[in-house]
């Protein structure tokens, strides 16, 4: 049985400017650290916050998320943390197996123009589809086609 997905990156979410610049941008994790791993297994339903910036106003027009390093976990008992931190433990108990998760590009393009304005506080909810993400191949490797989607642009004051 799957336990856990865990997903783990030391590079931060990336927004790309479109007005004029063309830029990259990167949103730091929350909290302030320089790594963060999820286990996408506990974000069934919840949610967390995976980074927060202060970025300028203007037109932007996508997302990315850099993954750095993937493993599934099968067996063992689940831990009693959050779905992210800064590091998480590995399932316990007997019986615990894993293996690498494979991701094509090592990173998810979020393609999803937005616009940020001047003294407000955008919020960009995604849904994760784990389902439909994880494959197991003919060779008995896993590999991982994310399939994230930006349900909800909001912006307020």
């Amino acid at each position: 049985m799957l336990q856990t997905l865990r997903l783990e990156s030391d590079a931060q979410v990336k927004a790309h400017r479109e007005d004029g610049t063309q830029e990259w941008l990167t949103v730091p994790f929350a909290g302030g650290g320089t790594t963060r791993t999820c286990n996408l297994k506990k974000l069934e339903g919840p949610f967390d916050i995976l980074g927060t910036a202060s970025l300028n106003a203007g037109e932007y027009s996508q997302l990315r998320l850099v993954v750095d390093n993937a493993r599934i976990y099968f067996g063992g008992t689940a831990t009693g943390e959050g779905a992210c931190g800064t590091t998480l433990a590995t399932p316990g108990g007997s019986g615990v197996t894993s293996q690498t998760l494979e991701i094509p590009c090592g990173e998810v393009k979020l393609i999803h123009p937005f616009t940020l304005t001047v003294n407000s506080t955008t919020t960009i909810e995604l849904d994760f589809d784990g389902g439909q993400s994880v494959r197991q191949t003919g060779n008995g490797r896993y590999m991982m086609s994310p399939v994230i989607k930006i349900l909800a642009v909001k912006t307020g004051s």
